[in-house]
């Protein structure tokens, strides 16, 4: 994923617009993300398989569809054209607008409005980015616009000639500071004083991602996406730190509440397996070590780290994907497996709420997706409510959920109800007052409770506004929604309740709005989100009634944004859209102050409590153990409170608790008005607190509801409360083997994890096998072994155990790798010269510091010179090609070798004539090298034979090529022509080898020394040919071509076929040692002399030296009077290739 994902274009090219509304207001203002889902902004960044924190408007936005199985509309975002009804003229609301002029091109806006007062100085950033270039997105014009007389005029706003402005970011502890990033310049421009003044500064990354920090306003990070890189600046970016590389987002700053520091920061770094990551905690500056467990977790789902208050939570998958698990850790101690009832799988993760130290959680189970909600801890869960209504994504998933603002522990979902043998199924919004403890179908009132008429289905996942409340207007909800005798017309309604749910009324117009609430609900408003809104609709009642006004002649043809303003009296909504004719943007300013002149008296007020209207008459007032009261204005008393302290709780006091303060623990499920013992669950579900033995507190299948603050008494305690209990012993179960990557690199340290699913851990003796040659490692007790470092010392496939025994029964558990070693190393042997039309044969030998790559897989990139300009270059399996060039001239071949860990380049330059003389020779010899055929091999016999017959004639080097062909008794001999004065032409130099290998006169050693005379190859007969000589190999080469089926080289490199022995590997030797039986394979020189190329001799000896293990060069055997040049240590291509 999470790759992550880190591609924003995806995000970015997939709508078209985002707005950014930053809510900066010191006084009551509600400043939200509308409607173009600016949860995609780069802040933002939505990554796959992403734990989400939804937070009511922003993390549920998003439309569903519904599953085939439901017969009725299951959604609600249908957009009406119908005219308001009933709904009467008024103009009585104050009206300016400003017009920002050749701004119809901008994509993205921004809103930041800073000072001491609400609406001193407002800036609005409009960009129009260019999508058509791809990744990364270039900024094709930004206007800041600024204004100082509370929104009624704008002024451009110039941070400095050159500047694309891409993004700006304010200090959520001081609103004064911005900062703005280009870039495209790698620059950001920074102001202490609201843009009074500003500086400007170079960053070393890409400011495609920056984090202030949430209370000290001189820091901050900077993140690059596509470098995956992150500094922080603790000086307001005059200065930069690298913290760390191989980022991955989100990113998160410390909580000072929870964590050791303020000044730390979790991250998560891109795994050694794709789509996977591993955990960091920082400490600034650069990245000092945590302490802790945290890191123990090992390799996670990339993207799915999350930090929020006590919780730190990220997703694990089985090694086949087809499962994945929660890992939870509690304030900042080591990760441990959520546990969820039943033995359904889970496949995703949602999270839905924090607040109360609980966890409210959605837990895709593949076909159905359930609410749970967990202990103190966040790692046991019950039931909420099962078969909520969900949206599949490509690696996640939506939910219709919405949290109700200003009343505690309410909240709203869709669930499905399933279909049987009476009724089709269909979808039906439930409502819980008591944070899912009891949940009920929500009615248009509690004196109808029949399905058919009187259920109301509210839109909970609408993208624009999806159920509206604040913490200010306890009771009060605006919301979208289809009664149940409207459904079959899908018409969606505008649906409003002043006493929590209890009682909704329907407003006269059927279309999609967007929902404000002012002055404590004193004043209600709904503005039509069509394309051409020009009027708002509002309330001064409630709901009761509703008037309108138009406030723009031609209308928008879309809405960026709608905030509210008040102070001392004033009621300001504030629009930012597009203007639907002129296609610029526009910003309109509605002062709503008018509609309520008159001050509320101490007779406008009454108290209201919160009720659970689940729970009956006997405890609706009472819930999670306290009543709850607040003084509120009366929905008929026409005016505006002016003080909050007139809008308080009256009166908040416990209850004593009943049943209904309880909940059944893990592993139980209500049956009647008690808790009994679930089927699925069992002795092997051992607590996590007995993870080290000793003892435990052991439930007796209830829990008190965690936000719940009801009086017990003893007898209560007595009946509920845990016991004291020795810790179990169970046979483990759900072994979990995890590595940092699946291909390792040779000699390097890797991590192991293991998981445990059930069972005991404290009595259990694990122990690990890495299946090599190294010892085994046991340990008692999971903590000290369920992590473990090993380095292979050899190449190959490797199969890591872990078996797990205590006196219960066995377990075990294996994770498969493979080792490979790092390339450093690329030869490349082919003739310097060939002819037009003529296949030239190209080799390859990779190799590393330790041994040669003849066998392994191998891709190679392949590029020849002469392609098209802007192709890509060939990939194969195949370590040796041919390729005929069209034209004359010079061209670079360029090839790179990668495996799974490493890459190696080289480049090789080759001459094509337009034509040359080609005589083909005929060998004689019993030189054991006759016997081989590998690209070394034939190019180290070709360039002897070339160097010989050029000594012998007294020519230059570059009048000969020398190339194989497939008999090894034939060599073919490329006589070329040349410009120089005083030289043999052409065919004397072919008359003069016929003659001389007539007479006996012409051989080579293959080997480039004569020491031995039965290593000496005779040419025994020389003719020319005319056409392309036969150089094909018996094992054929692959043609440069489109078709590049993949082809393994099976012929050894190296190898030499002795009668009677198999021969596994080889070492070289270059010069024969004096005095010794033991030969290097390139003799030691000088570094400027490292580099062999055609037109050098290979003075080699080939008596060979056999080794019995595999490819692996010992160190022994190699020369130790200087450096041997296959086996020279260096660091990728940087200098170390060698082309003979």
């Amino acid at each position: 994923m999470m790759a992550m994902a880190k591609d924003l274009n995806l995000v970015f090219a997939s709508i078209s617009l985002v707005v950014i509304v930053c809510g900066l207001f010191p006084v009551q203002v509600n400043c939200e993300l509308l409607p173009f889902n600016a949860k995609h902004s780069k802040d933002n960044k939505a990554h796959p398989k992403q734990l989400r924190l939804s937070r009511s408007t922003s993390s549920l936005n998003g439309l569903s569809t519904a599953k085939g199985i439901f017969k009725q509309r299951s959604r609600l975002h249908i957009r009406s054209a119908s005219p308001p009804k009933a709904v009467s003229e008024d103009s009585k609301i104050a009206i300016n607008s400003f017009d920002f002029t050749k701004t119809k091109n901008a994509d993205h806006v921004i809103i930041n409005t800073v000072g001491e007062n609400s609406m001193e100085k407002t800036f609005i950033l409009m960009v129009n980015f260019d999508f058509a270039k791809g990744w990364p997105v270039k900024v094709e014009e930004s206007v800041l616009w600024c204004s100082e007389d509370h929104g009624e005029s704008f002024q451009m706003t110039n941070l400095t000639q050159n500047s694309k402005i891409s993004f700006m970011h304010t200090f959520p502890s001081n609103r004064n500071k911005i900062v703005f990033t280009d870039e495209e310049n790698k620059m950001i421009y920074t102001t202490e004083d609201g843009l009074d003044h500003n500086s400007s500064h170079s960053v070393p990354i890409n400011p495609e991602l920056v984090l202030p920090h949430p209370t000290n306003d001189n820091k901050l990070l900077i993140y690059s996406y596509t470098e995956q890189k992150l500094y922080a600046s603790e000086d307001f970016g005059i200065s930069w730190t690298l913290v760390a590389e191989s980022v991955i987002t989100p990113i998160y700053w410390g909580d000072p509440d929870f964590d050791q520091s303020e000044d730390i920061v979790h991250l998560q770094i891109e795994g050694g397996i794709p789509s996977q990551a591993s955990y960091r905690a920082c400490r600034l500056p650069g990245c000092q070590p945590v302490s802790g467990d945290l890191e123990r977790v090992g390799l996670f789902m990339a993207g799915t780290l999350m930090v929020q208050k006590e919780y730190m939570f990220v997703q694990k998958e089985n090694q086949n994907g087809s499962e994945s698990f929660l890992m939870v850790s509690y304030n900042r101690t080591h990760f441990s497996r959520a546990r969820f009832p039943s033995n359904e799988r889970t496949i995703n993760f949602l999270i839905t709420n924090l607040d109360d130290n609980q966890v409210f959680v959605a837990v895709h189970h593949g076909n159905t997706v359930n609410l749970y909600l967990s202990d103190v801890t966040g790692q046991y869960y019950t039931l909420s409510l099962e078969d909520i209504f969900y949206e599949e994504k490509l690696d996640w998933f939506e939910i219709d959920f919405a949290e109700v603002k200003g009343m505690n522990w309410t909240f709203m979902a869709n669930k499905i109800e399933k279909s049987d043998s009476s009724k089709p199924g269909f979808v039906q919004t439930y409502v819980s007052y008591d944070k899912g403890g009891n949940w009920a179908p929500l009615f248009i009132n509690k004196s109808c409770s029949e399905v058919e008429t009187c259920a109301l289905l509210l839109e909970l996942k609408n993208p624009d506004d999806p159920v509206r409340s604040v913490d200010t207007a306890p009771g009060i909800i605006l919301a979208h929604g289809i009664l149940a005798n409207s459904h079959q017309k899908g018409l969606t309604s505008v649906f409003v309740t002043n006493d929590g749910g209890a009682t909704w009324t329907q407003a006269p117009f059927n279309i999609t709005c967007l929902f404000r609430i002012l002055n404590h609900g004193s004043l209600l408003t709904a503005i039509p989100d069509s394309s051409s809104s020009n009027v708002i609709h509002y309330t001064l009642d409630q709901g009761k009634n509703w008037k309108s006004q138009k406030f723009d002649d031609h209308g928008l043809s879309y809405i960026a944004s709608s905030s509210v303003e008040e102070k001392d009296g004033a009621l300001i909504q504030t629009i930012l859209g597009k203007e639907k004719i002129k296609r610029s943007w526009k910003y309109i300013k509605l002062n709503m102050t008018s509609l309520l002149p008159e001050k509320c008296e101490e007779k406008d007020y009454e108290t209201w409590s919160l009720k659970d209207y689940n729970a009956g008459d006997s405890t609706d007032k009472c819930i999670l153990g306290r009543v709850v009261q607040f003084m509120k204005r009366k929905a008929e008393a026409v005016c505006y409170i002016g003080e909050t302290s007139n809008l308080h709780v009256a009166n908040n006091s416990a209850c004593f608790c009943t049943n209904e303060d309880y909940e059944c623990d893990f592993g139980y499920e209500k049956a009647g008005n008690a808790c009994h013992k679930a089927s699925w669950y069992d002795d092997s579900f051992v607590p996590i607190a007995c993870d080290s033995g000793g003892e435990y507190m052991k439930s007796q299948g209830y829990r008190k509801i965690i936000a719940d603050v009801c009086i017990e008494n003893e007898e209560d305690k007595k009946k509920y409360d845990k016991k004291k209990t020795a810790c179990p012993s169970a046979v483990p179960m759900g072994l979990f083997l995890m590595a940092e990557m699946k291909t390792i690199p040779l000699g390097k340290e890797i991590t192991f994890s293991l998981e445990q699913d059930r069972g005991s851990k404290w009595d259990t003796k694990y122990t690990w096998d890495f299946g090599d040659t190294s010892d085994t490692v046991s340990d008692t007790g999971f903590k000290n072994a369920s992590q473990k470092q090993h380095a292979f010392q050899s190449s190959g496939k490797f199969n890591i155990t872990v078996t797990a025994t205590n006196q219960k029964g066995i377990a075990k558990a294996s994770f498969a790798v493979e080792v490979q070693d790092t390339l450093t190393k690329l030869s490349i042997f082919a003739p310097w010269a060939s002819v037009v039309g003529h296949d030239v044969r190209i080799g390859t030998l990779p190799r590393s510091k330790v041994q040669v790559f003849y066998r392994d897989k191998l891709h190679y990139m392949w590029s020849f010179g002469d392609e098209a300009p802007n192709s890509l270059p060939l990939l194969s399996w195949n370590s040796t090609m041919t390729h005929a060039y069209a034209k004359a001239g010079t061209y670079n071949i360029k090839i790179e070798a990668s495996n799974s860990i490493s890459s190696v380049s080289e480049e090789f330059p080759v001459k094509i004539f337009e034509s040359a003389t080609i005589l083909e020779l005929e060998l004689e010899g019993t030189s054991p090298y006759l016997l081989l055929d590998s690209p070394l091999t034939v190019s180290i016999s070709m360039q002897s034979l070339r160097h010989q017959v050029a000594q012998d004639l007294g020519l230059e080097r570059d009048r000969l090529a020398a190339v194989g062909s497939d008999e090894y008794s034939i060599a073919y001999l490329y006589l070329f022509p040349t410009q120089r004065a005083n030289e043999m032409s052409v065919t004397e130099i072919k008359g003069l080898i016929i003659n001389q290998t007539n007479k006996g006169q012409l051989g080579f050693d293959p080997f480039g020394t004569h020491s031995n005379s039965n290593n000496l190859i005779k040419i025994v007969s020389a003719k020319e040919i005319s056409g392309p000589p036969n150089t094909k190999p018996k094992t054929e080469d692959k043609k440069s071509g489109p078709n590049m089926k993949p082809v393994y080289i099976a012929v050894p490199v190296l190898a030499v076929l002795l009668i009677g022995l198999s021969v596994i590997g080889v070492v070289i030797y270059r010069k024969k040692r004096r005095g010794g039986t033991r030969y290097s394979l390139f003799e030691s020189h000088d570094e400027s002399d490292t580099m062999l190329d055609d037109d050098d001799v290979a003075p080699l000896n080939m008596n060979l030296e056999i080794s019995g293990g595999g490819h692996v060069m010992d160190d022994s055997l190699i020369d130790s009077g200087g450096n041997c040049l296959v086996m020279e240590h260096g660091q990728g291509t940087s200098g170390n290739e060698e082309i003979c």
